[in-house]
């Protein structure tokens, strides 16, 4: 999980420059985050 954060961070860093890139970068990765903490949340409660 933390290597994971720390790629989304340095590819965040990367496009940062862009701000078409970083919009784009975070619709992929939200959905994702979303559902992966309702997952969590799941198996948690």
């Amino acid at each position: 999980m933390l290597k994971t954060n720390q790629k989304n961070v340095h590819a965040f860093e990367i496009e940062k420059q862009d701000p078409k890139a970083v919009i784009e970068f975070l619709e992929k990765t939200m959905p994702f985050c979303n559902i992966f903490s309702l997952y969590l949340n799941t198996i948690l409660n």
